[in-house]
């Protein structure tokens, strides 16, 4: 239960050994509006906060990506995030 929390519900998920990419893929749905995870990467830590827009529209999220690794965004065709603190949008169907 505690992975389905860290990689379905906030998102986060390594793609490659030692988390030198990883994913940004949170379940929305459920009656969540929020939700948050980190995992500390021997990069440094790599975080997810989102939260639904007040309009239901879109999820806004934040991503923290360490510095030595790349960030999937597979909900916008796989856009890649740097190492910094991103802010994204992602629309809900």
């Amino acid at each position: 239960m505690a992975q389905w929390l860290h990689t379905g519900i906030g998102g986060l998920e390594s793609l490659e050994p030692g988390w030198k990419r990883f994913a940004v893929n949170p379940f929305v749905g459920g009656g969540l509006d929020h939700a948050s995870t980190a995992h500390i990467t021997p990069f440094g830590q790599a975080r997810v906060d989102w939260k639904i827009n007040d309009d239901g529209s879109a999820v806004d999220v934040h991503v923290e990506v360490p510095y030595g690794s790349t960030a999937v965004v597979p909900a916008l065709d796989g856009k890649e995030l740097t190492a910094g603190e991103h802010n994204i949008k992602i629309k809900l169907s």
